[in-house]
């Protein structure tokens, strides 16, 4: 990843963590926890009686959990939280620890023992983490390593592209790069009426990912789109678990095989039409000339069914927006319902396909030569 993107990602998660005190509220919990779990014998050193320890563990555990699951990090882009797992945050922030903590709490009414012992390990190791966080954060100031935050009115689109997708082999690589140019190119064209290049903002890797810079109306047809894509290929996973199996497991003829891939294709191709033409129809420029118009709806299909076979591949698409405005036009209640919408999307793009092959082959789009594919006239 990004350094930059990694110190924005870094700084983000050190206020929260300081403002939610989940640290210390761990500790608290581990130690009132501890008492339960000690013997009868241990208990009175405390001067506390066992129900106050009781009460305690309970009052701290729903003020945490509340903190957990009303903290920002539940509302990071899928692609930040990816990187936090990387770096070792898997199961310790937001609604994910509040899960695991009020599961370790209810076993703890038969366990409390093993229960603490939980609590101590979960303590220490967001501990650890807090503190190499806070001693990077500082490194990186002192560097003048800068962070990589939106601008008000700005917004960004981000693909991932595994390495095992293309097996680390930069023809390929430098392919996918003029694939993510052609889609944002048409999706520009679709909302304005010309395309005007594309900015690239970040290039990175562990997982290659290229960072775009985008307008605001551009990248909310953009989200819908991609979680169009995304609702529709949840669809076929049921097939393609079989069609996995199937293929290397059960010994399945070959063309019994394929005409389950034919079914799982046909049934991905069903999905996406109408709802890509609607969202077209929705967001398409009034400046687009009537001829213009089937030749761009063309591109943005082809566009589509390569964001769905890339999908099927593993590849992940994030679209991100600053707290700035959607569209000047919009009034503020406008405005307030758009970025409710932006928010329930956003949760269809937190999906990362991990499951092995594919069984996705929509056609792509090869446009025609007549087909203008530059700036529309």
């Amino acid at each position: 990843m990004n350094v930059e993107v990694l110190n924005t990602i870094l700084n983000e998660l050190k206020d929260e963590l300081n403002k939610t005190g989940i640290v210390n509220l761990l500790n608290d919990l581990a130690t009132n926890m501890q008492t339960l779990a000690a013997p009868s014998s241990q208990i009175m050193i405390t001067h506390l009686p066992i129900p106050k320890h009781k009460q305690n563990v309970s009052q701290i555990k729903i003020t945490l959990t509340a903190n957990l699951r009303q903290s920002k990090v539940n509302d990071f882009p899928f692609l930040w939280k990816e990187s936090l797992k990387h770096i070792g945050f898997e199961g310790l922030l937001g609604n994910e620890l509040a899960d695991k903590i009020e599961d370790i709490i209810t076993k703890s009414q038969t366990a409390p023992a093993v229960a603490y012992e939980e609590l101590v390990a979960i303590a220490k190791r967001v501990t650890s983490l807090v503190t190499a966080i806070t001693q990077l954060t500082a490194i990186n100031k002192i560097l003048h390593i800068g962070t990589q935050k939106l601008q008000s009115g700005q917004s960004e689109l981000e693909a991932l592209v595994p390495r095992t997708a293309i097996n680390d082999n930069m023809e390929e690589f430098l392919s996918e790069t003029k694939k993510l140019k052609m889609f944002v190119d048409v999706f520009n064209e679709l909302v304005t009426g010309t395309r005007g290049g594309v900015k690239l903002k970040t290039i990175a890797s562990s997982d290659y990912s290229l960072t775009v810079a985008i307008s605001p109306k551009v990248g909310l047809c953009m989200l819908k789109a991609v979680s169009l894509t995304i609702v529709a290929y949840k669809h076929v996973l049921d097939i393609r678990k079989h069609y996995m199996g199937l293929k290397y497991g059960l010994g399945v003829p070959l063309n019994e095989v394929e005409n389950l891939e034919k079914y799982a294709n046909e049934k991905m191709e069903e999905s996406l039409v109408q709802g890509i033409t609607q969202l077209a129809e929705e967001n398409i420029s009034s400046v687009i000339k009537p001829e213009r118009k089937t030749e761009l709806l063309v591109l943005i299909h082809g566009a589509i069914r390569e964001l769905a076979n890339r999908i099927d591949r593993g590849y992940c698409v994030d679209v991100r927006f600053s707290d700035g405005r959607i569209d000047d036009d919009m009034t503020i209640e406008e405005e307030k319902k758009v970025r409710e919408q932006i928010k329930e999307l956003s949760k269809h793009l937190e999906f990362k396909n991990v499951s092995g092959g594919r069984i996705l082959s929509l056609q792509e789009v090869n446009a025609p030569a007549s087909f203008n594919i530059g700036k529309v006239s």
